[in-house]
Formats: structure tokens, C-alpha cells, sequence
């Protein structure tokens, strides 16, 4: 009797179908696996961008902005792209338009999108069915905050102080999204303002940290335990207010050298950018855990509502030089001592 079964289901093994939500059809053949759809969507201040692909796909795509206006998509694996509606696959090395705004490059397992004016991106993936999300958000022309584009930088006294390594903490992260506004989510704005800072840190010959690098769920004791570890002379923290203008913020604490360091780095950082943006700019002592635990020179930096400034390109990359420029210099100013250690020297 059982074999009489066997032999049955081995004659109906060839007709084996799989079975989708409409209905019973044939798996997906390599090739169609294997393609990206691409349609583009205009909205009031980004350009939505899908690519239609197999989860697979989609999972081990990388987003980058590789130009002025030019964003990467690399799916890592054999890929061949087509626009939504059309028939024929993007030819490799040759730009196409989608639109007045857009065209595309393919190459075999990547391609380009260029966005006339780009100023950011945001990138998301999604399930049911499976696709890749890019928000272009664009100007209608470059410009940045200032109010005195050919007025300089204001001068302010060096009260920069000698280190090496800091540690950049971008404020929440994973289930903890922080602030929303408008467009924007704290959590990805502190990340992409860190990574900024942390590049012009690099770019001064610091070496730098993060406590997070993606889009994960931290404590704050993690953090801390982080630091701890890494014991940089620096710490910042980022984050985003729902405020008019910036906060810094600092922790009172017993050591009076160091309650004095912080507080001339958080006026160097305050006169900069209300030079630069001619905006207001907060000073507030709090005891946060954050910076009181930290067994290092520690700032919190709140940047400004989305909505009261713009953040494109320029402005973040002159943001990030601001606060590099104001800590990175390589001498402590007069009357600033390195330490407690070296302060309780002088005094004896």
C-alpha cells in the first residue's frame, strides 16, 4: 500500500506548483529574481525613488551619495534594471531620463540615480511586496542658513584644548526614535549629523568613535559602558530639538578645571555658530547621567528644528566644521589647564 503511494507522488512530483496570494503559479525563475523595477514619484520637497526586487535583493543593497547629485545603489549581486513600464532593461554605462529631474546608469550589479540639486537622502526597505526606498530631498536652488553669505566667520578666542580620540554618541536610535518633524526622525538626523563631525574630526587627524553606527537600539548605559572603554578625552552627544536655534548643554560637576574646560569649549561652539547662522544659541547646565558618568570632557549638542533650519548638504558640512574647528585645536588656551592632576600641580 505504501509503496503503491510512493509511486503516485513521484508521478505527480513534475506538476508540483507553488502557491501565491492570487492563485497557483510557477516559482520565480532566476531571471526575474534577479531585476530591479524602478519607478520614480515626485512629492513636495523629495523624490521618491522604488526599486521592485526580490527581498534577497533588497536586504544587501547599499545606499550611498557618491556626487554632488549622484546617488549609488549597489545590490552586490548580478542585477539588470528596467524603468516601470517599459519592456527594454537599462542599458549598462548609459544614462537614461526618467524624468526632468532624474536619470539613471546601470552597470551589472549597480547603478546611479542622478537628482538635479540633491541635497539629501533617506533610505528605507519595506516587505509585501519587496522594495528598496530612496527619498531624494531637493533645493530649488543651492543656499544654506546664513543670512550674511560674504560676512565672516566671527572670531572667537582659542579655548580648544590637546587630545587625540573622541567618542560621538548620535542621540537615540532603533525603537527609540527621538523627535519628529515633518520629514525628518531624530534618530536618523543625529546619526547623519554625527557621521558628519566625525568626518571633519578625521579630517583634523583626530581619531573617532561612534557608540552606534545604524539605525540600533542603545541604553544609556551602554553608552556609557562604551565610552568607559574607549576612555576618549572627548565625548559628544547629538541630538535634535523641536527649538528655535541650538542648545549646548554641559554638566556640573566637582572638578573645577574641568566644570571651566567644558564651559569656554561650549562658548567657543556658541559664538561660532551664532556667527555663522546669526541665530540664538542656548548654554544650560544639567546633570545628565550621560555626561556626568563619562570619564571625559562631555558635551550634548541639541540642533535646531527642522522646520526653523534648513538642512542640506552645505550647512551640515559647515556645521561639522564649526564644532571640529572650535575643539580641535592642539594647545589649551591660557589659563585652561589639561586636567585636574596638572591644575592641582600649578596650585602647590
Amino acid at each position: 500500500m505504501f509503496l503503491k503511494i510512493f509511486r503516485v507522488l513521484l508521478l505527480l512530483l513534475p506538476f508540483t506548483f507553488c502557491f501565491s496570494a492570487d492563485g497557483y503559479s510557477a516559482p520565480l525563475s532566476s531571471d526575474t529574481a534577479s531585476t530591479a523595477t524602478i519607478r520614480v514619484g515626485k512629492h513636495k520637497n523629495y523624490l521618491r525613488i522604488v526599486f521592485e526586487t526580490s527581498e534577497n535583493h533588497a536586504e544587501k543593497a547599499s545606499v550611498v551619495v557618491s556626487g554632488k547629485n549622484d546617488i549609488k545603489i549597489d545590490f552586490a549581486l548580478a542585477m539588470t534594471f528596467k524603468l516601470m513600464g517599459s519592456k527594454e532593461p537599462v542599458p549598462h554605462r548609459k544614462a537614461v531620463d526618467i524624468n526632468e529631474m532624474v536619470r539613471v546608469s546601470a552597470k551589472e550589479n549597480s547603478c546611479v540615480v542622478t537628482v538635479k540639486n540633491l541635497d539629501d537622502i533617506r533610505v528605507s526597505k519595506l516587505t509585501g511586496p519587496s522594495r528598496l526606498i530612496v527619498d531624494a530631498f531637493y533645493t530649488d536652488s543651492p543656499q544654506d542658513n546664513r543670512t550674511d553669505k560674504t560676512a565672516p566667520t566671527q572670531k572667537t578666542e582659542n579655548t580648544s584644548f590637546a587630545f587625540d580620540t573622541v567618542v560621538i554618541d548620535p542621540g537615540h536610535g532603533g525603537a527609540s526614535a527621538g523627535i519628529r518633524s515633518g520629514d525628518y526622525i531624530e534618530k536618523e538626523s543625529s546619526l547623519t549629523l554625527s557621521k558628519e563631525i566625525g568626518a571633519a574630526f578625521t579630517k583634523a587627524g583626530k581619531k573617532v568613535f561612534f557608540t552606534r553606527k545604524g539605525d540600533q537600539t542603545l541604553s544609556i548605559g551602554s553608552r556609557i559602558k562604551l565610552a568607559r572603554k574607549l576612555m576618549p578625552e572627548l565625548f559628544i552627544s547629538v541630538h535634535m530639538s523641536g527649538k528655535r536655534g541650538f542648545s549646548i548643554y554641559t554638566a556640573p560637576h566637582s572638578d573645577a578645571a574641568g566644570q571651566a574646560r567644558e564651559s569656554a569649549l561650549s562658548k567657543a561652539i556658541a559664538q561660532k555658530l551664532a556667527g555663522e547662522f546669526k541665530t540664538e544659541v542656548r548654554e544650560e547646565k544639567i546633570p545628565l547621567s550621560l555626561l556626568t558618568m563619562v570619564p571625559a570632557t562631555s558635551l550634548l549638542i541639541e540642533f535646531p528644528d527642522p522646520k526653523e533650519f534648513k538642512y542640506d548638504r552645505n550647512s551640515k558640512r559647515i556645521l561639522a566644521e564649526i564644532i571640529a574647528d572650535a575643539l580641535s585645536a592642539s594647545h589649551v588656551s591660557p589659563g585652561q589647564s589639561e586636567g585636574p592632576e596638572k591644575s592641582q600641580g600649578a596650585a602647590k
